[in-house]
């Protein structure tokens, strides 16, 4: 009834190959269907080929950034032990002047506290170089005190005070009247040792001269002189006028 002639459009033979049989559009569905509803998990082989050079490339750089972090420990760890080795060796100086001996010891100490900072600060512990700063100032302040008591005072009080540990800030005066007294105190001994020892000097010099000059024979009465020429008694020799004695 509703038949299609040869040579109509709509006709199988007019459609040639451009015709699909229902088995064929059944196929095409169902592609489509998949392609639709496939997981994320499922992605194509490309995009996984992509994801796992990005996880690659991420371990390589977690890995040199450790072997960084390890090599620059080490060189952390290797500057310090420098350091102290140059330290150990300054402190086997002894020098012969006691004030020098000081001033260098003081300088030591806060050479010492720079480089305990300075390793700190590459280990980002900033606490510490913040604690360690203050006590380098605190050694600067307490040598800048000690100077200002030897100006002032002169250098046995200083040395005085600075053996006084035992003292608290509070009664830092009393520290200083007390090294003031004890510095008197070793003057005056000194002295005193002084004059003893030049008074004693002199003594045995006196008496080592006095024993060192010849002594005097005693002297006789020239009454009591006897010449041999006369025999008779009150003159020399040289000036005997008179006959010589009998033999």
């Amino acid at each position: 009834m509703y038949g299609f002639k040869n040579g109509s459009p709509f006709s199988k033979q007019h459609l040639g190959s451009r015709a699909l049989d229902s088995s064929q559009l059944t196929i095409s569905r169902d592609v489509l269907h998949k392609q639709n509803t496939m997981p994320e998990g499922d992605a194509p082989q490309e995009g996984n080929q992509q994801i796992t050079k990005n996880d690659l490339q991420n371990m390589l750089a977690n890995l040199l950034e450790k072997a960084n972090e390890n090599t620059k420990r080490m060189l952390d760890d290797r500057i310090p032990e420098e350091k102290s080795e140059k330290r150990r060796k300054l402190e086997k100086v002894k020098l012969t002047s006691k004030a020098n001996q000081q001033q260098f010891d003081y300088q030591g100490q806060v050479v010492d506290i720079f480089e305990k900072a300075e390793n700190s600060l590459r280990k980002q512990k900033y606490d510490e170089v913040s604690d360690l700063l203050t006590k380098g100032k605190d050694i600067c302040y307490a040598r800048m005190k000690v100077l200002m008591i030897a100006d002032r005072d002169g250098w046995g009080t200083a040395n005085a005070y600075q053996s006084d540990d035992l003292a608290s800030d509070e009664d830092d005066e009393k520290r200083i009247q007390k090294a003031i007294r004890e510095a008197a105190r070793k003057r005056r001994l000194k002295e005193s040792n002084s004059a003893h020892n030049s008074n004693s000097s002199q003594s045995n010099f006196s008496s080592h001269h006095m024993d060192s000059r010849p002594r005097q024979k005693p002297k006789i009465p020239i009454e009591e002189l006897e010449c041999w020429r006369c025999g008779k008694k009150g003159h020399f020799f040289a000036t005997c006028t008179n006959p010589p004695k009998p033999t």
